[in-house]
């Protein structure tokens, strides 16, 4: 079910026009591997991304951050 889920929302980002997906896990980056996401140096961020409250503060810095290009 995870996955079926992550699918359809990669695939409404895609129709929409989003170009890139990034995201931060603390227990799931093996799943979102198998989904094609792959694994950043959190400095490869986007500087909008890396300026979030999310990415700064609610994320731990043990956090994997991972990356999908649409």
């Amino acid at each position: 079910m995870g996955r079926a889920l992550t699918e359809r929302l990669l695939r409404e980002a895609r129709r929409q026009g989003v170009k890139r997906v990034l995201l931060l896990t603390e227990t799931a980056p093996e799943f979102f591997a198998k989904v094609g996401f792959r694994r950043i140096a959190r400095e490869e961020a986007d500087a909008a991304v890396q300026g979030s409250v999310e990415f700064r503060t609610a994320c731990c810095q043990s956090a994997v951050c991972m990356r999908l290009d649409l």
